[in-house]
């Protein structure tokens, strides 16, 4: 699981560089989902920005 939310977060950094903030929303919905259901305890949330 650690290694989904890790591609996630990497498809949230693009998404940011791309200017998709759609698509940066729902990937911040799925990761949170996945943390709210204790499925990636172990990770910490996506930064919010990105330099």
């Amino acid at each position: 699981m650690t290694a989904l939310i890790a591609g996630l977060q990497s498809c949230l950094v693009l998404a940011d560089r791309l200017e998709l903030p759609m698509v940066a929303i729902h990937i911040e919905q799925a990761v949170s989902w996945m943390i709210d259901h204790g499925q990636a305890l172990d990770v910490a949330p996506p930064a919010d920005s990105v330099s």
